[in-house]
């Protein structure tokens, strides 16, 4: 009954903000393809960032037996390599366009989670952070392409919500990834008292990042600046 009458008050209120002169969320923008295309690709490598953290820090600490400092240490080249990829991240833009720099972006994303889980999988724990600094300088690439790629075309009076819809796309796949992620973990986990499998959670979100890389695809191939592009 409740989710019935949330799926009623949506309806009313979508009705409501398609007759307005005004609205307060401009419609049109769900069937723009740039905006679509960011959106879909923050919900999937939103979800593989949280899958990432989450797997990444139970296989450290309760496989690898890590201690918690030890844990942020094996961090440290993750976190170095998003730093210098943001650095970066406008010269790679300019050079491949916005689109081009996602697609980077997720293509190292997927390829750092894989060989991350890989490496975790033959006990290898310090070379597996070390791979993860793919996913880092990635996931640097995806935050700075995904937002130039939703706003280009806009005029500027929507550029806002578009910027909101792609932080909303984000926060919803870091549950919805995250869930299916653990589902898949505790899935394939053996039914005795053998370790957990966390590997495979790491696996489930490396392939959210190639559900992200195929989004980058929905981008209009007219690549211009100009607002009036708003309605492709």
């Amino acid at each position: 009954m409740f989710a019935l009458a949330c799926l009623g008050a949506l309806g009313w209120f979508i009705g409501v903000e398609h007759r307005a002169t005004r609205p307060l969320i401009p419609l049109r923008l769900f069937t723009h393809r740039a905006v679509l295309a960011a959106s879909v690709v923050m919900f999937a490598s939103g979800g593989a960032m949280s899958s990432a953290f989450y797997f990444m820090t139970l296989q450290l600490q309760r496989v690898e037996e890590r201690s918690p400092l030890q844990t942020g240490v094996l961090f440290l080249p993750l976190s170095v390599a998003t730093l210098l990829a943001g650095v970066l991240s406008s010269t790679v833009q300019r050079r491949l366009g916005g689109a081009g720099a996602v697609r980077l972006g997720t293509a190292l994303s997927a390829l750092g989670l894989a060989a991350t889980a890989v490496l975790f999988a033959l006990r290898l724990p310090g070379v597996a952070a070390g791979a993860a600094a793919l996913f880092g300088g990635g996931i640097a690439f995806i935050l700075a392409g995904s937002a130039h790629l939703a706003t280009a075309h806009l005029a500027e009076k929507d550029a806002g919500f578009a910027s909101g819809m792609i932080a909303t796309s984000q926060h919803f796949g870091a549950v919805i990834v995250l869930a299916c992620c653990v589902w898949l973990s505790a899935t394939a986990a053996p039914a005795g008292p053998g370790p957990p499998h966390y590997v495979v959670g790491l696996i489930g979100a490396a392939g959210a990042c190639l559900a992200a890389f195929a989004g980058t695809f929905l981008v209009p191939r007219v690549d211009s600046t100009d607002p009036s592009a708003a309605s492709q």
